[in-house]
């Protein structure tokens, strides 16, 4: 064979794998880019236009001059764990599209409810993300549980439970707030061949603004990654899907940075450990730290117990404790963190109850996550949007 046939047949080869790459064992996501498994940089998607758009109106009671001078401002994330009011088990009908009830799941007791709002009463958050929310009980947990001082905003995902990703915004503050989804961004992989979105649930985006100026204070996302269950064989701890879900994720973080170029705030329950896992190589790669290695002289760094969120209790082998919740920030917002901080639940008698160590000790808590707590410099945000000197 001459050296020009070798050569013709090797051009031809490398067309049929960029051209049909299945027959060739390679995976290919919602765009025409191909997946070595390596995901250590965002592959581009043609990303959809954010759907289910909403806007929450600034209090027109809320006093903006005196908002102008407040040092700081709350946020951060908190799964709340089956905050259902009526919801049972549901699983998809294929046939009808209707998610057909399956179990009756009770609705989360009185008890557990009051320690979720007790630690947002704590928390004194402005805004933040809730997971495992149930549509329909996001406005009543305001209502009640919150007592009327907090909004709920959201819309219906894609989780066959019905648990949401819900933003509570608090009442009284002189801001207009941007609601928009992400839950329709397609998805094609074929270990997965019956999955058409990527997200479990959705990144729906936050967008904070002063009424009258374009420019936003901040753009705030959600997140609630893929769980660690393993759906099939081939794909352990479904570690596929959540690192598909982080490069899309990073791609929607870094489209709203390079529109709006402002703080933007990667929050929420990553199912996985942000700061280390393969799954999320893609937003530290894009230069998206933790609040807490933000924080000025922070003294606890990656795998510290003050950093633990969540506790796994296996029926062999120790407890894992591990840092999966995270408050993630862009460079812009780098020097706005003052100080980041994860809840502790309180006992009856007001005493910080210490991380679980067995199932039945997770099991007092009112949720399987601790919440965290990011206070940030208002001023220094009022100056990066322009809105004070």
């Amino acid at each position: 064979m001459n050296h020009a046939s070798i050569g013709y047949r090797l051009v031809l080869w490398v067309a049929l794998a960029v051209l049909a790459p299945s027959a060739f064992g390679i995976t290919t996501c919602a765009a025409d880019t191909v997946d070595f498994g390596q995901r250590l940089t965002v592959k581009r998607f043609t990303l959809l236009p954010a759907s289910d758009r909403s806007v929450l109106k600034a209090d027109p009671a809320a006093n903006l001059a005196e908002f102008l001078k407040r040092e700081h401002f709350r946020v951060g994330t908190f799964n709340v764990e089956n905050l259902f009011s009526s919801v049972g088990k549901f699983i998809p009908d294929p046939k009808t599209g209707r998610r057909e009830k399956t179990k009756d799941e009770a609705p989360k007791p009185a008890e557990e409810r009051a320690r979720i709002a007790r630690a947002i009463f704590d928390m004194d958050y402005d805004a933040a993300f809730l997971q495992e929310v149930e549509f329909n009980a996001a406005e009543e947990f305001c209502r009640v549980d919150l007592k009327g001082k907090y909004t709920a905003l959201r819309v219906r995902g894609n989780d066959g439970r019905g648990i949401e990703v819900v933003a509570i915004v608090k009442k009284g503050l002189p801001l207009e707030f941007t609601y928009e989804s992400h839950k329709n961004e397609p998805y094609q992989n074929r270990l997965y061949p019956w999955l058409r979105r990527v997200f479990s649930r959705d990144v729906p985006a936050l967008i904070a603004r002063i009424p009258g100026r374009a420019q936003p204070l901040f753009v705030f996302l959600g997140v609630h990654g893929k769980s660690m269950r393993t759906e099939i064989e081939a794909d352990p701890k479904s570690e596929t899907i959540r690192a598909d879900q982080g490069e899309r994720l990073t791609q929607i973080a870094e489209d709203y940075e390079a529109r709006f170029k402002c703080p933007v705030f990667v929050a929420g329950d990553f199912n996985d450990e942000p700061n280390v896992s393969r799954s999320y190589a893609p937003l530290r790669n894009a230069k998206f730290k933790d609040a807490f290695d933000l924080a000025p002289g922070n003294q606890y760094p990656v795998g510290d117990p003050h950093r633990i969120t969540h506790t796994y209790h296996p029926r062999d082998g120790a407890a894992e404790k591990r840092q999966i919740d995270a408050v993630m920030i862009n460079e812009a917002g780098y020097g706005l963190v003052i100080s980041a901080e994860v809840y502790q639940y309180l006992d009856s008698a007001g005493r910080p109850i210490p991380i679980p160590e067995t199932f039945e000790e997770r099991e007092r808590q009112p949720s399987d996550h601790r919440p965290i707590l990011v206070v940030l410099s208002l001023q220094k945000m009022l100056r990066l949007a322009g809105a004070i000197p």
